[in-house]
């Protein structure tokens, strides 16, 4: 995926929203700097369908829509995601509403990366 190549090239990874403040923040400061609907987070099932894993590696989630957060992890996807609609293996934050949806790896996004350090 390139917006993950692009953040490591910086060594840096693709977002991981770890809080209800964290993920509501992040969006403002979005819908702020881009018209773009969706912007690729660090979220993504591409290893296997339904285990949600963040770029550093940790999962968040498992299952569809019907799934659930793994060990309390903050989520926030809205109504209906994630689907799997045609193949849908990577996370976006909408900036204007903050919530997040999946969708096809291989479309053209805006994307936020973050320090790997914690």
């Amino acid at each position: 995926m390139q917006a993950r190549d692009a953040c490591a090239a910086q060594d840096m990874r693709l977002v991981e929203l770890d809080s209800a403040a964290e993920n509501t923040e992040i969006a403002k400061k979005l819908d702020a700097l881009t018209n773009d609907t969706d912007v690729i987070i660090g979220a993504n099932d591409e290893a296997v369908e339904g285990t949600w894993v963040w770029d550093g590696g940790g999962q968040f989630w498992k299952g569809s829509q019907f799934g659930n957060a793994v060990n309390g992890s903050y989520v926030n996807w809205i109504k209906g995601s994630p689907d799997n609609y045609q193949n849908e293996d990577c996370g976006v934050i909408t900036p204007m509403t903050a919530l997040w949806a999946d969708r096809q790896c291989g479309g053209i996004y805006a994307y936020l990366c973050e320090d790997k350090t914690p």
